[in-house]
């Protein structure tokens, strides 16, 4: 149906009621006639056109959705459409002036007064069902807070709360879908940036996490991939700038474009953004061609910095897999592998050395390495491994889940001087970069994830040297400490006491271990000036037969430090030892 012509029924229905009811019904006393204003049910609302002087404005439900089809087919805002329709619903008359007060007026002439004769607002409301509603906008009334309106069907005309005009749409543009692009509900699993920064990444179909397939084959950082589309999905659309296909390329920059965003399922485009210039009289804005539609809009130039963005930006930085189910942990140093193994709910280290590990630290462990990022992308290619220290890594890791490798590192050389080390996974060709401090704080050797906690009571016998002198302490049958070489000085109760606290405090004594520096290095701790050691000596079978502790000078969170040795072992490790246990150590097990 041409809608032109429709229009002009419309109006000469209006105009028609007008007059009958002006002239053909008999006069009736004001106030006693039949008022038949009708209301309606925004849910059986099919189609909406606006008729105004300077062009109509048409929408139409579609499913759960708006499109606008007049004065161009394009996408329409739900949210306005709809708050649209139900303030009409609900315009209700603040007072009526029924067909014979405008008759006695004087007739027709007397509409001019209510503004329905310059630049009037027509609405058409295309129902589920039945006869359209047609509604005509009229001006304010004299003393404000109103306006004036009718309905074809019902009687004379109407005043209402002028609130309900911020409803209306001033411009065709109003109602247009302001979003760049709406893909909510509908599946898509392939991204492309072309542009100076281009990739194409794909979303895996059995866990929904992207990966990047060009230019290179690596794992992408699927939640930045996702706030990326999610921030061009929800960037809105600050003017319209030309609807016609046929347009300057050139002059919008567009030929080519600077940068280009696409969306797909497959090979099929979903959708396809074109980012041009900026202009001069807008430069907060950027040009954007949206090929589905066309048309040329302005955006916020945030939208188009978001493509421009290094690629790294958009590469998977964590290091390591999820590492769920750990049962087994490999590493390398110097010294060779160490291998450690869950055995129930326990660690055990069985390589090189045969003991407990700390079930704590072990789990430390597992989470520092998972927690491991890549600070940067040095060489996704590299021809020569020997230049970044991997050739023959000295230090490495391996983690292990049943029968799974779950990763494997090998770490190399530092980054210059930075506090970067270079880092590679065996699953992947790339070399990364990592923080160096989070590589200085994993173990490197097999004694650093010790389980060190004893029972008090297994020790059996305590060797004090302290500055030339030496005290033996032994535990009786009964359980009680004599001093078999050196003088206590104190009461025998008093000495259990002590010495029962203190070892008590040794043995769940936690702390940063490190490896035990190099000689020169070690003669900077200060363990000859303070030449203090305490033996502890084991019940058989109860765990180490010996351990001993020599202490050293503080550092400088003022903790001491400590080296620890078990049994015959060649390498002591080197602890933080809390000065306050210190304190009781150097009170209770002192040589006099």
């Amino acid at each position: 149906m041409n809608t032109r012509s429709t229009w002009i029924l419309v109006l000469l229905a209006l105009a028609l009621g007008g007059y009958t009811y002006l002239t053909d019904r008999p006069t009736r006393t004001a106030g006693t006639e039949a008022v038949r204003f009708k209301t309606f049910d925004p849910a059986q609302v099919q189609g909406i056109e606006l008729l105004r002087s300077n062009g109509i404005v048409r929408v139409d439900r579609a499913g759960a959705a708006w499109k606008m089809t007049l004065p161009v087919a394009y996408g329409a805002q739900k949210s306005s459409v709809e708050g649209f329709l139900k303030a009409l619903s609900e315009l209700q008359p603040r007072r009526v002036i029924s067909a014979s007060e405008l008759s006695s007026a004087g007739g027709t002439n007397s509409l001019r007064a209510f503004g329905f004769d310059t630049e009037p607002l027509t609405l058409k409301l295309e129902m589920a069902s039945g006869a359209p509603l047609l509604y005509q906008i009229g001006g304010p009334t004299p003393l404000g807070s109103q306006f004036y309106f009718r309905q074809v069907g019902a009687d004379g005309v109407f005043t209402g709360d002028d609130i309900f005009l911020k409803n209306l749409p001033p411009t065709p543009d109003h109602w247009r879908d302001r979003s760049l692009f709406d893909l909510r509900g509908q599946p898509f699993d392939r991204l492309e940036i072309r542009g100076p920064t281009a990739f194409t990444a794909v979303r895996e179909s059995t866990n929904g996490t992207w990966r990047l397939v060009k230019p290179l084959l690596a794992r992408a950082d699927s939640e930045r991939i996702e706030a990326l589309i999610n921030a061009l999905q929800v960037t809105p659309v600050a003017a319209f700038v030309s609807d016609s296909p046929l347009v300057d390329l050139a002059a919008y920059g567009f030929q080519p474009p600077e940068s280009e965003f696409l969306l797909g399922r497959g090979t099929n485009d979903l959708v396809h953004l074109q980012f041009g210039r900026v202009p001069t009289n807008s430069p907060e804005h950027v040009l954007v061609r949206r090929l589905a539609t066309t048309n040329v809009v302005l955006a916020p130039i945030q939208a188009g910095m978001l493509l421009r963005l290094p690629l790294p930006n958009f590469r998977d930085r964590s290091l390591t897999p999820r590492l769920d189910g750990v049962s087994e942990v490999r590493f390398r140093s110097e010294g060779g592998w160490v291998r450690i193994e869950r055995q129930g709910t326990n660690w055990m280290v069985v390589e090189p050395r045969r003991f407990g590990a700390d079930p704590g630290l072990m789990e430390q462990m597992i989470r520092q390495l998972g927690g491991l990022t890549i600070v940067e992308f040095p060489n996704d290619v590299p021809a020569d491994l020997g230049r970044y220290g991997l050739q023959r890594p000295d230090r490495g890791f391996v983690l292990i889940g049943g029968t799974n490798e779950l990763v494997r590192l090998d770490f190399g050389s530092q980054v210059g001087l930075d506090d970067k080390v270079y880092v590679r996974r065996a699953d992947e060709p790339s070399v990364y970069a990592t923080r160096l401090g989070e590589l200085l704080r994993l173990p490197e050797v097999a004694d650093q994830v010790r389980l060190m906690r004893f029972d008090p009571t297994n020790v059996v016998e305590i060797t004090i040297q302290q500055k030339g002198r030496q005290r033996v302490l032994t535990r009786g049958g009964n359980g009680r400490w004599t001093a078999s070489s050196g003088s206590s000085g104190s009461p025998a109760a008093f000495l259990d006491e002590a010495v029962n606290e203190t070892l008590f405090r040794l043995g769940r004594v936690d702390s940063t271990r490190y490896r035990t520096p190099e000689e020169e290095q070690l003669g900077l701790l200060k363990f000859k000036e303070v030449d203090h050691s305490v033996d502890l000596r084991f019940r058989p079978g109860s765990g180490p037969a010996l351990v001993r502790f020599q202490f050293g000078g503080k550092n400088p969170a003022n903790n001491m430090f400590a080296l620890v040795r078990f049994d015959t072992d060649a390498d002591p490790l080197l602890m933080e030892f809390p000065v306050t246990l210190y304190e009781d150590v150097f009170r209770d097990l002192s040589a006099p």
